[in-house]
């Protein structure tokens, strides 16, 4: 078995549009989503997070100590189904809903299926 003897590190949670750097909720970000978990983090790395007026994440960035940020992009169909991830690469992954609007096709086994993958 093995033991680890380091702490855990302290994770911080932001709302509001504040920012976690530092170890500390920070900043406000130009758009305020009362209500919204905007970050979240450790002293050496924290996920910011950025909603549109519904509520959905439009944008997440993952920012660690040393490294260039990796941002993430979400869209959505006016049903609020996700339609494209965008990946830090610069892919993108595009899927499609049936036409009741759901994210798999029927199959017994429910899997969604990707309709096209932007390269």
């Amino acid at each position: 078995m093995v033991y680890f003897t380091e702490p855990t590190a302290t994770v911080g949670f932001c709302y509001d549009g504040k920012i976690y750097a530092a170890g500390v909720c920070t900043a406000t970000i130009a758009n305020v989503e009362t209500g919204q978990l905007t970050s979240v983090g450790t002293v050496d790395s924290s996920r910011d997070y950025a909603h549109d007026l519904a509520g959905r994440m439009l944008l997440s960035t993952q920012n660690t100590t040393g490294l260039a940020a990796k941002p993430f992009t979400y869209q959505y169909l006016v049903s609020d189904f996700l339609s494209e991830v965008g990946y830090p690469s610069g892919r993108k992954v595009v899927t499609c809903p049936n036409g009741d609007n759901q994210g798999f096709d029927g199959d017994k086994d429910h899997k969604s299926r990707i309709q096209a993958a932007k390269y």
